[in-house]
């Protein structure tokens, strides 16, 4: 059973419909308006936090903890204790080498599409 211990969670606005994306990362918009979010889909994105509601449109509010444990989905079966990135759409992979992870698994989702927890860590820019 996944669990949540929020600890930030800060107030930005949705760059689009936003409903099904509820416990996937997000990542700042580049280059339109200001404190606008859209979904994480690299594991080289840099993740401002995971999003907790459903914002039906753009504009709307999306709630985006940046701290403590969230629930967030799996792209396959994963192993507790593990490193996670952001993968293609949004749920979470393994972490490669190479990658910047988001976070850390503190259970062990069984297959593709499972809501897991993972303890978010800060993305660190040298």
């Amino acid at each position: 059973m996944a669990v949540s211990v929020p600890g930030l969670v800060i107030s930005l606005e949705a760059n689009s419909d936003m409903s099904a994306d509820q416990y996937k990362p997000v990542n700042v918009v580049v280059g339109t308006v200001d404190f606008r979010v859209e979904v994480a889909v690299s594991e080289a994105d840099f993740i401002v936090g995971v999003l907790q509601n459903k914002p039906s449109r753009a504009g709307a509010a999306a709630t985006v903890q940046v701290s403590g444990v969230t629930r967030m989905i799996a792209s396959a079966a994963l192993n507790a204790g593990t490193q996670v990135a952001p993968g293609a759409s949004g749920r979470v992979v393994t972490a490669g080498a190479t990658d910047m992870p988001l976070g850390i698994l503190l259970d062990s989702p069984g297959a593709a599409g499972d809501i897991c927890s993972v303890l978010l860590i800060s993305q660190s820019v040298v």
